[in-house]
């Protein structure tokens, strides 16, 4: 897979050598993105799928430092080897359990960055979901709305993988 590490004699604006610069020194970028009249705020990784082979994060909701430490923890625990499953429950990223599921390729359009760094759309996300302080999940029967409203579904189709 090629990416913007390996074009040569590429000029770099000002920020697009930041950011290279952070992915050669760290292995990955952390971005945030305002919310917006179609998104709720997220964050969103570049780097994960080169460097460590598993699928860049998108995660909503969630304060950009918050949101900032968990990714790194999860980058953490790449590093030290662990591989996470998608569609099921996901112990210690969080104090209740998270659920990795795969992002469908129509929604990557918001993912610009990651998409700039990959030169396209040859890369692999997955939503991170998390649950309510009472452990529901978005699918769950009895998720309130405004948990909903949250966390959109980025699967392309009812929560695919879904967990009750």
């Amino acid at each position: 897979m090629k990416t913007q590490l390996d074009l040569e004699n590429k000029e770099f604006d000002e920020h697009e050598r930041r950011f290279i610069a952070d992915i050669k020194k760290y292995g990955w970028y952390g971005h945030h993105i305002f919310e917006s009249e179609d998104w709720p705020k997220f964050s969103f990784t570049s780097g994960f799928w080169l460097r460590y082979g598993f699928p860049e994060i998108v995660v909503f909701s969630m304060e950009f430092e918050t949101a900032q430490l968990i990714l790194g923890g999860v980058k953490d625990q790449l590093e030290d080897g662990v591989r996470f499953q998608l569609g099921v429950p996901v112990q210690n990223v969080l104090v209740n359990d998270v659920v990795f599921l795969p992002v469908d390729k129509k929604f990557y359009e918001d993912l610009g960055w990651t998409r700039w760094f990959y030169l396209g759309d040859d890369f692999e996300c997955v939503q991170l979901v998390w649950p309510t302080q009472k452990t529901i999940f978005p699918w769950s029967n009895n998720a309130p709305r405004e948990y909903l409203n949250a966390q959109p579904d980025l699967t392309g189709g009812d929560w695919l993988g879904r967990l009750q």
